[in-house]
Parts: structure tokens; sequence; C-alpha cells
């Protein structure tokens, strides 16, 4: 079954990394991505676009939603078309940071992957905005009046 998962600040030991990534303490979700058949799909800093085995991830540390069995293979074959795309540091900054429109074409990070994915892709009713202007703690609160089932782990 698909989930959406959505990391909390308090998992990030690196004090300057949590900083940054919190913005400054203002957001306690600081990354999102996909769990889908035992692999975690998302874009990160170390790799950007990637399907990476679940591994020993502490699941405690994220708040996660189901979103079904319906959408695996659909969210498997999205990423498995981008992956090796770069991570979009400069977006990161400019965009969602800054405000600015810099987006940089087949370049993601985590909450800009994941608003597309589940916007375009799967359709949910979400609020229209520019991907690379939307942050982890504001896709998790547009996700809110959906109403999806959260999983307590």
């Amino acid at each position: 079954m698909a989930q959406l998962a959505f990391e909390h600040a308090r998992s990030e030991k690196n004090i300057l990394r949590k900083a940054l990534l919190s913005l400054g303490g203002r957001n306690e979700i600081i990354h999102c991505e996909f769990l889908v058949s035992g692999m975690r799909l998302s874009a990160w800093q170390s790799g950007g676009v990637q399907i990476r085995p679940i591994g020993n991830l502490n699941l405690k540390d994220f708040l996660v939603y189901e979103l079904g069995y319906e959408v695996d293979a659909q969210l498997l074959s999205y990423f498995e078309q981008r992956q090796g795309s770069k991570y979009d540091t400069l977006a990161l900054l400019t965009d969602m940071i800054g405000g600015l429109r810099l987006k940089r074409k087949d370049q993601f990070f985590c909450s800009e992957i994941c608003y597309e994915v589940l916007k375009n892709e799967l359709g949910l009713n979400l609020p229209s905005r520019v991907p690379s202007s939307v942050s982890p703690q504001e896709l998790y609160a547009m996700l809110e009046p959906l109403h999806l089932k959260q999983i307590y782990l």
C-alpha cells in the first residue's frame, strides 16, 4: 500500500542542517517521501530523485498517511522515469525560501516532486501552486483538509 511520509525536524541530528531545513525552526516538517512496496521514493540532497530501500528507516520520526493500493504502480512508474534527476538546491533556496521563480527543468527537491505527483499524477485536490515554491510543511498543511488516514507507528 502506498503511503506518504513526512519527516519531523526532531529526527535531524545535524544542528546546522536542521536549522536550514526547518527554515530557522519555523517548520516542524523537514522532508517528505512516498513509501511503496518496501521502497522510498523522493528527492534527496545526497543523490537527487531516487528509489531507495526502506531498510532500517525509523518511521517513528515520520507522520505517515495512507494513499491506498491502487496508486502503487503509478508512483513507481513516475519515479522510475525520473530516477537520476538531480536535486534542485537552487530552487530550494530561491523558489521555496526566497519566493523567486528560478526552477531548473528536470531537477527536484522532496516537497516539489511530492506535490507534483499528488496534484498532477494522482489528482488530489490540492491548492494550485508553483511546485518549486511548496515546502514540506506547506504540503503537510495542504493535505489536512483531505482527511487522509494517518498510520500510527
